[in-house]
């Protein structure tokens, strides 16, 4: 995963591949006959036929946001640096949540959606080590 979140980091846009990337390491999956199954395995699409309507975080906020636990509060805000804009995406944990591991996590990319696939990422890794 961490491998996915640098290629994130250095892309300059999202794109279907790492789109379908980003979604496996979320949790979904796809299954012998090529369907691809949400996390919750309620949401199936044929991979060849309905390709197209798969989530595309990488490229849109809202899907991007989907991505985020319900147990954390989301800020992107654009963060500039010298001769470049970057956008910072902060998921930091709500009060009445049971404890997941970290308080915050944070991604940093060219685009919020990526920003925030980061963050989302960097959660599911936590809570997968601990």
């Amino acid at each position: 995963m961490d491998a996915l979140m640098a290629e994130l980091e250095s892309a300059a846009e999202g794109s279907r591949e790492l789109d379908q990337r980003v979604l496996l390491a979320s949790g979904w999956r796809v299954d012998g006959c090529g369907y691809w199954w949400a996390r919750n395995g309620n949401l199936g699409f044929h991979g060849k036929k309905e390709i197209h309507l798969l989530p595309r975080p990488t490229t849109s906020v809202d899907a991007a946001l989907k991505l985020v636990l319900k147990e954390y509060y989301t800020q992107v805000s654009e963060a500039s640096g010298p001769g470049r804009t970057d956008w910072s995406a902060v998921l930091s944990e709500r009060e009445e949540s049971p404890k997941p591991p970290y308080r915050f996590m944070r991604g940093r990319a060219r685009t919020p959606a990526l920003a925030l696939c980061i963050a989302a990422l960097r959660v599911r890794q936590a809570m997968e080590a601990a």
